[in-house]
């Protein structure tokens, strides 16, 4: 009796908590308030059925959200008929997390297994006495001091400095050449124990022979950086390609010619393809045997061409675009390349969503691996945690793309979602940027609006992607997650 009255107050709440079109829907919460609400309701359960343990999730919600809708203040048309992507074989858990670091030996490890080498080297540009003389040379032509000042609009003072500096390059030039070998042999690099940049080195970067030293985007190099989210940043040569091969040029995911793989499809080739999606996922994998646990979310074959500025249309290199994400257990969490931002913190400290995305030419090779803000579970608070029933989240949904496109301009326009997960997501903890929970919530992470031509006002398509869904709902509580602010 006590659980059907606290779930009735708990509908009635939530009900009430429903904001207005002009309210915001997101305010921090106590993450505290949260935990308690869920094990009060696991020690109820457990009081009026002893031993009892939550059904499979995948049997508490139908297999499609299917959904044909108006809402009610701008008149917007909402549809979607799409599988509902349960992560999980089982039940969510509650989760505490903190950020985690790599130590040295797995930083290491890694990039040992991406460079497929057995010994690294810090990269410093040493050059050869070819190309010594040729800036040799540049730096000794002089300059006319007049014509200098009048292209530039510099002051005689500002002359001085640049003269200075060209001087001192020139000099450290000429004591390079000269200290080299009369044979140009180069000077080895020196090998690298996986340790992070000190003092006011921000970043480093790392490549595999101890003889590639001239011009840092001829190389297959590792980053390591000092600080921030960016833990792994492996990198092939940039050279006779339309664009550089980083991992994540190959995002975003809505750029013409991008096509998400259907998993049915993994165990074969995609078509211009010699390799399948599980090949590359298996590479991909493979790199963190033993450093850590994570999961497929997605393959996409994709391309690195650039959405705007120069360039803008052409294609690119084409590649296998994997995407992974830590698993939980027998849950995973919903793939996100954005962050959390601090916007209390003068600074606006940001916390990335874990993810790693790596790409493979169409013959498998590794052309690019990022991992982003790993974690490390502290403490399981719940392993298996109730969820809101599907109907009040159907509702829910629906009474927040209400508030969202509740301005003048979006009336009698057309919202059509196009994917609907269900799997955990981090939530940060009151005035933490280093600590959170890991929640199931609801994630619409794909969909697309069209305007109505005849509505007033600004108008365009949009359509929503992983980096910034139209809508995040918490399944335990259905409270709205800003994933910009992180909760």
């Amino acid at each position: 009796m006590k659980r059907t009255i606290l779930l009735f107050l708990c509908l009635l709440w939530l009900a009430a908590c429903v904001p207005t079109p002009e309210e915001d829907a997101v305010k921090q919460k106590d993450t505290n308030v949260l935990i308690d609400t869920v094990l009060t309701s696991q020690e109820e359960q457990q009081a009026q059925h002893p031993g009892a343990t939550l059904p499979p999730v995948k049997t508490q919600v139908p297999e499609r959200f299917v959904i044909d809708e108006v809402t009610e203040t701008r008149g917007v048309h909402v549809t979607a008929d799409v599988p509902i992507e349960v992560l999980t074989d089982t039940v969510f858990p509650l989760l505490r997390i903190e950020k985690a670091k790599l130590t040295d030996e797995q930083r290491l490890l890694i990039y040992k297994r991406l460079f497929q080498k057995d010994t690294l080297y810090r990269f410093e540009e040493h050059l050869s006495r070819e190309s010594l003389v040729w800036w040799i040379e540049q730096l000794m032509q002089e300059r006319d001091k007049e014509e200098w000042m009048r292209e530039i609009g510099g002051t005689e003072e500002e002359w001085e400095r640049v003269q200075e500096r060209r001087r001192q390059q020139l000099k450290e030039y000429q004591d390079l050449y000269n200290a080299l070998p009369a044979d140009d042999s180069l000077i080895p690099l020196l090998s690298w124990d996986g340790s992070l940049p000190v003092g006011e080195q921000w970043m480093q970067w790392i490549v595999g022979d101890p003889y590639e030293q001239e011009g840092i985007y001829q190389l297959r190099h590792g980053t390591v950086f000092q600080k921030g989210n960016r833990v792994i940043d492996f990198e092939p040569p940039w050279l006779n390609t339309t664009f550089p091969l980083t991992a994540s040029g190959f995002g975003p995911t809505w750029k013409n010619g991008v096509e998400r793989i259907d998993p049915k499809d993994y165990d074969k080739p995609h078509a211009g393809a010699t390799v399948t999606p599980n090949d590359v996922t298996a590479r991909a994998l493979s790199v963190l045997d033993g450093v850590a646990d994570y999961v497929l979310a997605d393959v996409y074959w994709a391309n690195n061409g650039v959405l705007d500025g120069e360039g803008a249309g052409e294609t690119g290199e084409t590649a296998y675009l994997v995407e992974l994400v830590p698993n939980c257990g027998d849950a995973r969490m919903v793939y996100c390349e954005a962050m959390a931002i601090d916007h209390t913190d003068a600074y606006a400290e940001e916390w990335e969503y874990p993810h790693i995305v790596t790409a493979f030419s169409p013959d498998g090779a590794q052309w690019g691996f990022e991992w982003y803000s790993p974690q490390r579970i502290t403490q399981t608070l719940s392993e298996s945690t109730a969820l809101l029933p599907f109907d009040e989240v159907r509702t829910l949904i629906l009474q927040q793309i209400n508030r969202i496109y509740s301005d003048e301009w979006n009336a009698g326009g057309t919202l059509k979602l196009t994917r609907v997960q269900l799997g955990l997501f981090r939530i940060r903890e009151q005035n933490s940027m280093d600590g959170g929970l890991l929640v199931p919530v609801w994630y619409i992470s794909s969909a697309r609006f069209v305007p109505d031509p005849n509505a007033p006002g600004y108008r365009a398509d949009r359509t929503f992607e992983p980096q910034e869904p139209l809508l995040i709902l918490n399944a335990v509580d259905g409270s709205v997650i800003d994933l910009w602010k992180g909760y």
